[in-house]
């Protein structure tokens, strides 16, 4: 279980810290323009250069190091872009428009569902040398061509607007603070589920990378949903429901796993509940500031709430996996940990009650 939690801590810490970037690269996107033009692009290289590194890298503690300091830059760059662009489209369907958001930050993409088979195979058949060589290749050779078709729907001369660039009267609003409490909380249990689960489908004798393959396929559809739905629903009420679901899947299935058929559900509801929550973000950030043009600025704050909840999940889960007597009760502990927040959190429903739903609708 140790080499697990170590991987774990990795993981969550490189996720946790290009999500909390967003709150500090938004507003320099406003006031400089031009990095919304080089960013993805050294973003890009610097990841191949991270990769192609990692690749003659000998010692693991080095090498975790350097992924995390260099692949966090590169999806900071493109996470960072993304917000920027989408929060800048019509108004009349962010939910449909920021489904695309939780793609990138996420992974629980048509590439997320590629990604985990993949890799599993690679890295079982050549190694994870030959593995992350073949990586820094494709950043180059794939991802790097894409790069110039990546731009906003403004030219980048009508982009700037000095004014409103710190928003900090709607940071002091209730309203805000319990969007990203619930964002929090949410987060807490969010990520073990995603963490754990090929580890745990591994130690069972089950294929790890097609569980995880599973869930990345229903995100999509939950995002899809839950993206469109919000545009036509209180968002209080799919916290509550999107979360309520979550968690009775965590108890309900991933508690009481016998095997393959039974693990592929869990994660494939799992997926389509968890996975919109983020698409609800620009929701928030209209019933914060709801006469703000920029109100989708905001989102990079609730980013930042989820990414201090993911750096935090690697520790806290591998804590609780590491100080229990066997494997098995290692995860059932995780099960009743990640479980219970999720159920906690659904209890932002009673946000409604801070505003006005038909005036901020």
């Amino acid at each position: 279980m140790t080499e697990f939690g170590g991987i774990g801590r990795t993981g969550t810490l490189c996720s946790g810290i290009l999500y909390c970037f967003g709150a500090v690269l938004t507003p320099l996107m406003d006031k400089h323009p031009w990095i919304t033009k080089w960013g993805p692009t050294l973003g890009t290289i610097i990841c191949s250069a991270s990769c192609l590194a990692a690749g003659y890298s000998s010692k693991v503690g080095k090498l975790h190091d350097l992924i995390i300091r260099m692949i966090c830059r590169m999806f900071t760059y493109l996470i960072a872009l993304a917000t920027y662009i989408v929060t800048r489209l019509d108004v009349r369907i962010w939910g449909l428009i920021t489904l695309v958001l939780p793609f990138w930050r996420n992974g629980a993409s048509a590439f997320g569902l590629v990604y985990p088979p993949v890799l599993e195979w690679s890295l079982k058949k050549y190694g994870s040398a030959i593995t992350y060589r073949a990586f820094a290749v494709f950043w180059l050779v794939v991802i790097l061509p894409m790069i110039p078709f990546f731009h906003g729907r403004l030219p980048m001369a009508h982009r700037r607007n000095p004014q409103n660039l710190f928003m900090s009267r709607y940071l002091k609003r209730p309203l805000f603070w319990a969007f990203m409490l619930v964002t929090l909380i949410q987060s807490l249990a969010f990520f073990v589920p995603s963490l754990y689960m090929p580890a745990y489908a591994t130690i069972k004798g089950l294929p790890g990378g097609m569980v995880l393959a599973l869930y990345s396929g229903a995100s999509i559809f939950g995002q899809l949903l839950v993206g469109t739905i919000s545009d036509h629903f209180d968002s209080s009420w799919l916290i509550g429901i999107t979360s309520m679901c979550s968690g009775i899947s965590i108890l309900g299935l991933w508690g009481h796993c016998n095997g393959f058929p039974m693990l592929a559900s869990f994660a494939v509801i799992y997926g389509l509940s968890a996975g919109g929550f983020s698409c609800l973000w620009q929701r928030f950030a209209m019933l914060v500031a709801p006469s703000e043009p920029k109100a989708g600025n905001l989102i990079s704050f609730f980013a930042t709430s989820r990414g201090i909840a993911n750096v935090l999940t690697g520790p806290i889960a591998g804590a609780l996996v590491q100080n229990s007597s066997s494997a098995v009760q290692g995860y059932q502990t995780l099960v009743y940990y990640s479980g219970t927040l999720m159920l906690i959190s659904s209890i932002g429903v009673g946000i409604r009650v801070l505003y006005t739903t038909k005036e901020n609708l």
